[in-house]
Formats: C-alpha cells, structure tokens, sequence
C-alpha cells in the first residue's frame, strides 16, 4: 500500500529524522550548500529529510527512480501545478479549522463554513484533476507508480465521491439564492427577493448611450480581498432566517467534512516538495554547463570513480569559473589527498 514518495515502506518513513544539520556540514561546506534549499519555504520543514543521512540502498534508489521521471518537464509541471493548490489549502485550512472550532461549536460561523465549503469543492477538483493527469502519464518510478494508483483509489473511493457530491449540491443550492440588501448610513438589512427589478441593467443601459469605443479602465486591483468578517457574518445570519435549509445543510456539511483533507496526499505533497526545490537549485548550475549524474551505489566498497566532478559550494558563487576534477580509486585505495588553493576547482 503506498504511503511516501520518499520512502519505499511506512516502516521506513518512520524511521528517527534529524531535525538539526549534522556537524560535519559546517566543515564540508555543505550548510551553504543546505541553507537556500531548506530556506525558500521554511513552513514545509523540509530540512528533516535534507539532514538525515540514508543507510538503506532501496532508499536511495526509490528516490533516484522519482527524480529522474521529475526531470521531464511535462510530468513535473502537471504535478507541481495541482500540489501547489494543496499546499496551499493545507495550510488555510489550518487556521480555518482552528477558527470554526475555538468554543466548540459552529453557531454563527456561516462565512467561514462557507470558505470550508470552498475549499472542499477546490479541493475534490484538484484530486479529480491530479489523479487524471497522473493516471495519463507514462510512470516508470516505483513512488510515482504507487501514487498513481493510490490517486485512482482515492478519487473513486466512496467516501470522496459523497463529499465531492454534496459540495456540488450545496454550491448550486447556494448559487440559487436571491435576496435584498437594504443599506442606509450605518443600517444594513436583508430582506427576501420578491421579484425586484434589477437597477443594475437600467443604469448600465442608461450610461451606455455615452460610450464612445473602448476607453481605459481606471478600476485599481485592491492588494487585499474588501473583508468585514463581523458585518458579513450578521447578512449570513439574517439571511439564514429566510433560507434555514440551506444553512442547516452547511452546518451538517462542515461538521462531517471538518477534515476533508486526505492525510497521504498531503503528505505527498510536502514530500515532493524534496525533489522540486533540489531539481530548482541545481538547474542554474546545469544552466552554466556544470555536469550532473546520478551515482551507483555499492553495499561493498570496490572501485570508486567520479569524471568532471568538482566543489558544489564553490559553484554556487563562481559557477562559470570553476574547473572540473576526475579521480579514480582502486581496491584497496580508500584515501584521497585533494591539494590546491581552492579545494580542487
């Protein structure tokens, strides 16, 4: 059953984690190396997986085999594209869960059980959309394979359909809504729609005999979404004595689905984030024509060989200067003395 893209087995992915950058990092130069990777988006807490040194061969295979299907452009920008809309839900739905349930209770809370409601319907069309793009692609990795097919589970599973379902019935019941805004100075009222004319077409047809061709638009983009949560919730309110089905449906949505969000998949997008932000700071360097592979790797130490290899930390600065090394050991050799005013180019 899959459980990480990092990891081949459960078993594994609770394995102790380094949280603090080993020593050694600080003598190898490797912390520079570390600090713009981990750093760039610091609430995913990456550093644990960046930090641990892997033991186990299957590991790093299963981690080697997912980067390279990353590499293809097609297939990383299809993924990257729907985690980034997760991602960014998990973290709203955060402070989002928090608020609806600090005094245990829903009451009076319609305008954030309406973003609940939202967010649940984005987030049954990325999962469609997700599973459907992946289930398209032409996956060779065993960690992307294994997610493909959880992904095809998932969005057919019961459970998501009724949700996703329910999501949908609740926004077009919603959408269906009409009702009357009366403000007057500091007085705002809601009232019932009985079929009142809608002034909104009588004034635009009224200005419109003075268009003369297009003109430009002086409207401004405000930098923040106009919010009165205070105001907005007390229209809610009003306009929950006029529609109380609706509202007790939203109520009893966001009671049974205050945890939409599924727990693998949000650990699958976290944990991709590992191989997007290496990927994103490696490609200036492959950019400036430095060369990388992927390593082989041997349980029993025989022969050791790198061609063209050369000082990551030094490249970060001086990536169009730096000059390439290739070295070789031979059984028994075990030790190389690197010499040199720059740690060998």
């Amino acid at each position: 059953m899959y459980y990480s893209v990092l990891f081949p087995t459960e078993e594994s992915s609770r394995l102790p984690r380094q949280k603090t950058a080993p020593e050694s990092f600080r003598d190898l130069n490797i912390d520079k190396i570390m600090k713009p990777v981990v750093q760039e988006n610091p609430e995913l807490q990456l550093e644990e997986f960046f930090y641990t040194p892997l033991a186990d061969p299957a590991v790093i295979k299963y981690r080697q085999e997912v980067m390279k299907e990353l590499m293809e452009p097609e297939k990383r920008f299809a993924i990257e594209s729907m985690v980034g809309q997760i991602t960014f839900l998990r973290m709203f739905m955060d402070g989002l869960r928090m608020k609806l349930t600090t005094d245990g209770k829903f009451t009076g809370k319609y305008l954030d059980m309406g973003h609940l409601l939202e967010n649940a319907a984005l987030f049954s069309n990325v999962v469609a959309g997700l599973a459907e793009s992946v289930k398209r692609m032409e996956l060779h990795s065993e960690g992307l394979q294994q997610f493909a097919v959880y992904m095809g589970e998932y969005s057919a599973s019961s459970k998501f359909k009724e949700m996703q379902e329910w999501a949908a019935k609740l926004r077009a019941n919603f959408d269906k809504l009409r009702y009357c805004l009366y403000i007057k100075e500091n007085l705002v009222r809601v009232a019932p729609y009985e079929g009142q004319e809608d002034y909104a077409d009588r004034v635009g047809e009224l200005f419109a005999r003075f268009r003369q061709g297009d003109v430009m638009d002086y409207r401004r983009k405000l930098k923040e979404e106009p919010l009165s949560e205070g105001l907005e919730n007390k229209i809610l309110e009003m306009l929950a004595h006029y529609h109380p089905a609706e509202f007790k449906d939203l109520t009893a949505f966001c009671q049974e689905y205050l945890h939409f969000d599924d727990d693998t998949l949000m650990r699958f997008a976290r944990e991709i984030q590992f191989y997007f932000h290496w990927l994103d700071f490696l490609e200036p360097l492959r950019q400036a024509g430095l060369p990388f592979c992927f390593p082989v790797i041997h349980e029993k130490l025989d022969d050791v060989k790198a061609l063209d290899c050369f000082d990551l930390a030094l490249a970060m600065d001086k990536a169009d200067k730096i000059v390439t090394n290739s070295f070789t050991l031979t059984a028994p050799e075990q030790i190389l003395i690197v010499s040199g005013p720059n740690q060998g180019g």
